[in-house]
């Protein structure tokens, strides 16, 4: 019975991976909207943003330029840069990722969608007593050339590769620095995230459909008898 069970299982999967692969329909395949969820992506790094300006160590950092702090050890974690600047004045630099630039500053969170030579970023910034307090998110980065080893793309933790953003889709409200300032995201491009998604199920299901069938072998030898594919599907 379980023979029958796993073989059953095998013929689903690999047709169906079949399918996927090979079938018009798989053009009619629902497939998740790409900047939807970068949207809910982003908005869980904002959160995490925003949680790193609001530590109470955070001032600590700051002051001692310390480097092996939680806090430090956190904003490499989470792919993070950290810029912080007093009386106008840049007196910390969590790395050399992004252009020191003095924006205006609150006392309550303020995000910004920013774009340069190196690629786009999500950044919140939030002023403290004296402290005017910046964390960037670079989640696409841009290459002046691009080759086998340097190709414009998202972020590694955003789950985007081989997605190709449409920069054109929006315009800049402003420009600040080296930074041009946008109210609104670029789309990412729907058609590069429907076929990675696809090639994904279809990858997925040859994978169980080759682990159902070594299954079935594994309880066909243990039952030492051959195995008749033909006559299984005819009686079964």
């Amino acid at each position: 019975m379980k023979r029958v069970v796993f073989f059953s299982l095998f013929l689903l999967s690999f047709a169906s991976a079949f399918l996927l692969e090979n079938s018009a329909l798989k053009s009619e395949l629902p497939v998740k909207d790409a900047n939807k969820r970068l949207m809910r992506k982003l908005e869980k790094k904002r959160t995490v943003q925003e949680r790193i300006l609001s530590n109470p160590e955070v001032l600590a950092m700051v002051d001692g330029f310390d480097v092996n702090s939680d806090l430090y050890r956190t904003l490499k974690r989470e792919n993070l840069s950290f810029l912080a600047y007093k009386h106008k004045c840049l007196i910390f630099w969590s790395d050399n990722d992004v252009q020191p630039y003095n924006f205006p500053t609150q006392t309550t969170f303020e995000k910004r969608v920013l774009r340069n030579s190196k690629g786009w970023y999500q950044m919140v910034s939030m002023r403290i007593g004296d402290y005017d307090l910046y964390c960037y998110y670079p989640f696409y980065h841009r290459y002046p050339f691009n080759n086998a080893y340097f190709q414009n793309g998202f972020s590694p933790d955003l789950g985007f590769d081989e997605v190709e953003l449409i920069e054109n889709t929006v315009q800049p409200a402003m420009q600040a620095g080296a930074y041009e300032v946008y109210k609104d995201l670029p789309l990412p491009k729907q058609a590069d995230y429907s076929g990675k998604r696809l090639r994904q199920l279809t990858e997925f299901f040859y994978s169980i459909s080759f682990l159902f069938f070594s299954v079935f072998l594994f309880f066909t030898a243990g039952k030492r008898q051959n195995f008749n594919a033909r006559l299984f599907i005819i009686g079964f």
